[in-house]
């Protein structure tokens, strides 16, 4: 997040951080009540459709 220097590190299976402190999801139990934060690659116009397909099955879980 450059606007406030952080840097956010995830690999697959080994878990997340961000500055080297381990950060989790939280325990939240419905999609009712989470927060929802996505980003978007460089070449979301060439994808676009791809993009939007996943964020919809997310959304309407």
């Amino acid at each position: 997040d450059v606007a406030r220097n952080e840097e956010f590190v995830a690999t697959r299976g080994k878990g997340a951080s961000v500055d080297g402190k381990e950060i989790h999801v939280s325990d939240t139990p419905s999609m009712e009540d989470a927060v929802l934060v996505t980003g978007f690659p460089y070449d979301r116009r060439e994808h676009a459709a791809s993009y939007l397909k996943v964020l919809e099955e997310v959304m309407t879980r």
